[in-house]
């Protein structure tokens, strides 16, 4: 009897971490770097959470004290999708705050990527 409570409540948790992540939008989500992201959304992400201690813009080559322009860090092999998706998921530096959501760290990664010289 006692195995079979066992099963019911782990099965109950289970369903219930399913459905939560179903409500969230989540549920059989693939991993953030290999969804691809929309740049022009990425932009406004860009300019609520970031400029203010980034350059932003693909003209600016030069940072701020804080952080590097992402001209920079679109150009450097070492910043892969997936080092970026890494990095942005934790708060950071002065970020204390940083909370974006998956398509948001995607969308940012994808106008990061249009920052990159030609």
């Amino acid at each position: 009897m006692k195995h079979k409570l066992v099963v019911a409540v782990i099965v109950t948790v289970l369903v219930a971490c399913a459905e939560e992540r179903e409500a969230q939008g989540d549920a059989g989500a693939a991993p953030v770097a290999s969804v691809k992201g929309d740049a022009t959304a990425g932009e406004a992400v860009a300019a609520a959470w970031c400029a203010s201690c980034h350059s932003t813009a693909a003209a600016d080559s030069a940072g701020t004290d804080v952080g590097p322009p992402w001209s920079i860090v679109a150009a450097d092999p070492e910043m892969t999708d997936d080092y970026l998706t890494g990095f942005l998921t934790a708060p950071h530096g002065q970020m204390e705050t940083l909370s974006l959501s998956r398509q948001q760290i995607r969308d940012l990664i994808a106008y990061i990527r249009t920052l990159a010289p030609s």
